[in-house]
């Protein structure tokens, strides 16, 4: 039985990735395809996005999180990484053209997500089960 955990710790990763990523996407093409219906100097679209991306990370924490330490430490490096490469891409292929202020605010949003993600992962392992 245990020469199906590391197996089974690679699943729950490559699944977790592969549906965070999909969901990434759909929200940057998303959030770009109704940028247009929002002018002016406020951009609920962008907001709205950011607490879709915030819901997609905390469910790649919630599911990585009964993996050990460093199996879900790594899995979930590389999800967030990969989420936020996702939305960076669908954003772009819609708006047709190189944003550098989105590549910024991803990289730093990847940067926030990637230390917010740790940290729980830190306290969902120390919480009394």
């Amino acid at each position: 039985m245990s020469g199906n955990k590391p197996a089974s710790a690679v699943l729950t990763i490559a699944g977790t990735a592969v549906l965070c990523t999909v969901l990434a996407f759909g929200v940057g093409v998303t959030s770009r395809m109704i940028r247009s219906r929002f002018p002016g100097p406020a951009h609920p679209d962008a907001m709205a996005a950011l607490v879709a991306m915030g819901a997609v990370c905390l469910a790649a924490v919630l599911k990585l999180r009964s993996l050990s330490p460093g199996p879900a430490v790594a899995g979930l490096s590389i999800t967030l990484f990969a989420v936020w490469n996702a939305f960076t891409v669908g954003w772009l292929l819609v708006h047709g053209r190189l944003w550098d202020d989105l590549i910024q605010v991803s990289a730093c949003s990847w940067l926030i997500s990637q230390v917010a993600g740790l940290v729980l992962l830190f306290l969902f392992r120390i919480r009394p089960r």
